[in-house]
């Protein structure tokens, strides 16, 4: 169950509208929400998602802009990733530039608490996206396997390397990571009743308590 605070944020981005520029040195916040199903592997990663992604979203990066992008997964869905080599949160962008960003990585628990976070890291990759990639040795610990909900990728653009190309439109988000496993897993019903379950007893006392 995902926090108020994080359904209040999601509220907020989607009835202001995340299209538009952005001011300089603005943060654009984008909440999104991935069926995992929709990741692929045979497409030159391990797993890939460029599919799969709701709602839809529009937003404009110029120098000194930070994209904060959330990608949670539907329902009560995890990923399981063994031994991982690098994960990737990004979004293409409607032109081609090297960009050179500065951010970091998390993996999320279903709160929405952040599970694991990587170092800080500032390198230059690019061409039609943004959204560094992260390797094993860019986290302080990472275990050889990791189950998680959601991941979240806040980076600031520094600066785009292709002449005349001070803002781009980034709208088509991808999630993508080579490792040596991953599992994709749904709740067993059993595990929905126990959870239906455990929701009623508490709204019975809380009912009981305002008695």
């Amino acid at each position: 169950m995902k926090s108020l605070f994080r359904e209040a944020l999601i509220t907020a981005c989607l009835c202001g509208g995340l299209a538009g520029p952005a001011m300089a040195g603005s943060t654009a916040v984008v909440q999104l929400t991935l069926d995992t199903s929709s990741i692929a592997t045979d497409t030159g990663f391990t797993g890939n998602a460029t599919g799969g992604f709701s709602p839809a979203f529009s937003v404009d990066l110029a120098v000194g802009d930070t994209l904060d992008m959330t990608i949670d997964f539907a329902g009560s869905q995890t990923v399981t990733i063994n031994d991982l080599a690098l994960i990737w949160a990004f979004s293409y962008a409607n032109l081609e530039s090297d960009v050179t960003g500065t951010g970091k990585f998390q993996f999320l628990n279903a709160d929405g608490s952040v599970l694991l976070e990587s170092l800080e890291k500032t390198d230059t990759e690019g061409s039609v996206h943004f959204g560094q990639f992260f390797f094993a040795d860019d986290f302080p610990s990472l275990p050889n396997s990791i189950t998680f909900s959601g991941v979240r990728y806040v980076g600031t653009i520094v600066e785009y390397v292709e002449p005349g190309v001070t803002t781009r439109t980034y709208d088509s988000p991808g999630f993508a990571f080579d490792a040596a496993s991953f599992i994709t897993a749904v709740p067993e019903p059993g595990t929905w009743a126990l959870t239906l379950a455990g929701l009623g007893l508490l709204t019975a006392a809380a009912r009981r308590r305002r008695g």
